[in-house]
């Protein structure tokens, strides 16, 4: 199979992984485990069969590049080509009655073979030729008698490699070679919809979400006795989609050229862009439009200041904020999350008791063998998105701690993430076209909701 076909074959299993993996972003949140597996599991078979593309095309390419520097021929041995066997030679010269048949140089063996090797081979420069490669690396490597054929092929490989730094000495004949991968960037990672924030899609640009803020009440009633009625109290807290975009431009050149294939590579980094743009503003976002409002900016929410100019969290901090939740029946701790800074969890981890004892080294704690790190038994979710340098007081480097229950946090989607690409795009200084550019546009449409504000609490003031 050649190597064009084999990159045909990587991009087309390319396609289907960004195929199931739009397939399970798709995925409602409420959509039965049977259909979930199976998007997830065809999104792994569609990776492993890229992975696999992409290992054979990376091995044919090695390959070609090893025959293109050692003049390696494919073809196989004419009829013609010859090898004598020396010891026969000798043999032969002192009257021996051995067997005088020389073998044919065979395809098998010249396959893989230097043209420089299999000359000498063939003019019976190698001592004690053989026509079989396999064996005649053997000797070259270990029997006595190519001990100067070593010489000589460790000579010119040395000179070579003396030679290649040169331009004018032969360099000029020694291509660099680029590894078919490119190292990603280290990104903060998306944080909400890990913490329990729900996914929902629309298909309009404003949501009602109905709620009951008060319930009746009830009382107890002597016999004969009437009730007095009491109606429950309902709100309907509504959010608005906004949008999200994010474009790139590229010549056309780069595009048809590049390899690792740029198409691709420009995809996933502008749906990073959108994943954690959208992130960070769940949690900070300030409403201003058309920025969605983020928890901490949300009325109702429960706050906690660690004073004037800011303060080092504290387990005590920690304590409050889950009584604050408890105060409003907010108790299925399985259900809270918490979401911070790293540097949090790095001050976190530094507490120590009197005797210099981490405090959190127990069970439960963030050095306890766990999956994701935990405080106090709640998972916690770091982001380094989130901003170190809030103003409180006269402190500067203030950030915010985030935790409750985040299932009552919704995120509505309208319509799923897309990505565009036209050569017609045109802006107040540019043209596509006239340019000869693609021009890569990312788009999600998104509204968010706190549905029960006093589920959240956050920690504000924290150095």
């Amino acid at each position: 199979m050649t190597i064009e076909q084999l990159r045909k074959m990587l991009q087309d299993a390319s396609k289907r992984v960004h195929e199931a993996a739009d397939v399970v972003l798709a995925l409602p949140q409420d959509a039965p485990d049977e259909k979930r597996h199976a998007a997830v599991s065809s999104l792994t078979d569609a990776e492993t069969e890229a992975n696999r593309c992409r290992d054979n095309l990376n091995t044919a390419e090695a390959a070609q590049r090893a025959r293109d520097a050692f003049k390696i021929s494919d073809e196989p041995a004419q009829a013609g080509e010859k090898i004598v066997d020396l010891d026969e030679q000798r043999e032969r010269a002192a009257g021996g009655d051995r067997d005088t048949r020389i073998d044919g140089f065979t395809g098998e063996a010249r396959v893989g073979l230097g043209m420089d090797v299999f000359v000498r081979m063939s003019n019976r420069e190698a001592r004690g030729g053989t026509g079989h490669f396999g064996e005649f690396c053997h000797k070259l490597v270990s029997d006595p008698t190519y001990r100067n054929e070593r010489k000589r092929l460790a000579g010119a490989q040395e000179k070579r490699v003396l030679a290649e730094g040169t331009t004018s000495a032969g360099g000029a004949l020694v291509p660099p070679q680029y590894v078919q991968d490119i190292l990603d960037l280290a990104r903060a990672q998306a944080v909400a919809f890990k913490a329990g924030v729900q996914m929902r899609q629309t298909n309009t640009n404003l949501v009602y979400l109905p709620s009951l803020t008060a319930g009746a009440t009830a009382a107890w009633v002597a016999e004969n006795g009437a009730v007095t009625p009491t109606d429950q109290t309902f709100a309907q807290p509504s959010l608005s989609v906004s949008k999200l975009m994010a474009g790139t431009k590229s010549s056309n050149e780069l595009v048809n050229d590049s390899d690792p294939m740029v198409g691709e590579i420009i995809r996933n980094d502008l749906a990073a862009a959108i994943a954690l743009k959208l992130d960070l503003g769940i949690f900070e976002g300030t409403g201003t439009s058309p920025e969605i409002r983020g928890i901490a900016n949300t009325s109702g929410v429960t706050t906690q200041n660690l004073g004037a100019n800011g303060a080092a969290l504290t387990i005590d901090n920690l304590l409050d904020g889950m009584y604050a939740l408890n105060a409003v029946n907010i108790t299925d701790y399985e259900s809270w999350a918490m979401v911070a800074h790293p540097r949090v969890l790095n001050g976190l981890r530094k507490i120590k008791d009197t005797t210099g004892n981490y405090i959190l080294a127990a069970a439960g704690g963030t050095n306890a063998p766990t999956v994701a790190p935990s405080v106090l038994g709640l998972p916690i979710y770091l982001s380094s998105q989130l901003s170190i340098a809030r103003t409180v007081g006269t402190g500067v480097t203030n950030t915010n701690v985030y935790f409750g229950r985040f299932s009552d946090a919704i995120a509505m989607m309208n319509g799923p993430f897309t990505l565009d690409v036209t050569n017609d795009g045109a802006d107040a200084t540019n043209s596509g076209f006239w340019s000869d550019q693609l021009w890569f546009r990312a788009k999600q449409r998104v509204g968010f909701l706190v549905r029960r504000p006093y589920a959240f609490n956050v920690i504000t003031g924290v150095l």
